[in-house]
């Protein structure tokens, strides 16, 4: 490795001798670089029933369609973040959140193929989104 970048080596390995399999980071190598980082809730006023729905949008900003990473809770204060797409099951009754980026928007989605547990009416969902500065491939 010539002798630019950032190098951050192993506990223990001096990171002026390391090879690539002691370093914990490298500038050497294309690495997703986060532009932007936020979140977004959602609060079901109503038991939603079968199908899907747009919860909502939050808007990229770039010219192009990003790649983005996002992760669901659910209040109080989430202490469990799950990475989307995730499955809830709920007796028979199963849901999916996930997420999709177009060239505006991430936009959330919610979708249920049964209404026979009451369990979202009242509850405020959270997503947190990192969106990475490259296009998406």
């Amino acid at each position: 490795m010539a002798d630019y970048g950032i190098k951050i080596s192993k506990s223990g390995v001096d990171v002026k001798t390391a090879g690539d399999d002691d370093l914990i980071f490298t500038t050497k190598y294309s690495m997703l670089k986060i532009a932007k980082v936020g979140t977004f809730s959602y609060l079901f006023t109503s038991e939603p029933g079968v199908g899907c729905v747009t919860l909502g949008t939050v808007a990229h900003g770039f010219d192009y369609v990003p790649s983005f990473d996002c992760f669901f809770g659910i209040d109080p204060t989430p202490t469990v973040w799950r990475r989307i797409p995730v499955r809830t099951i709920i007796g028979a009754d199963t849901s999916v959140h996930s997420a999709y980026c177009n060239d505006i928007n991430i936009v959330f989605r919610f979708c249920r193929n049964a209404q026979t547990v009451p369990f979202w009416n009242g509850l405020t969902v959270n997503y947190k989104y990192y969106i990475f500065a490259d296009p998406g491939s």
